[in-house]
């Protein structure tokens, strides 16, 4: 095995180390606790960061929750599906 061998077999074992290592986060409720997290301005600027690991509502927000956006523009990019879609939803209502 050469040496472009070697690289590729590290990579994959550090690819599943690290797929290991962000569902054991999951578990252990650490995006939970993210989403639950606010920034001084009572904003929660960190909410679905993982939205594939949420429980109950896709991507762990609510309309509710987004702060007060009058007078800002924003540009959404890939609303055609996931996060891209269920932001534009959000922003549209």
């Amino acid at each position: 095995m050469g040496l472009l061998g070697k690289v590729c077999s590290c990579s994959a074992v550090l690819v599943a180390v690290v797929a290991v290592l962000v569902s054991s986060l999951g578990v252990l409720g650490v995006y939970s606790y993210l989403d639950r997290f606010v920034d001084g301005d009572g904003n929660r600027q960190l909410m679905g960061i993982a939205p594939a690991l949420h429980k109950g509502t896709a991507f762990g927000f609510e309309l509710a929750d987004l702060p007060d956006l009058t007078g800002k523009v924003m540009i959404v990019t890939g609303a055609n599906s996931g996060l891209g879609l269920a932001t534009a939803t959000h922003l549209a209502r």
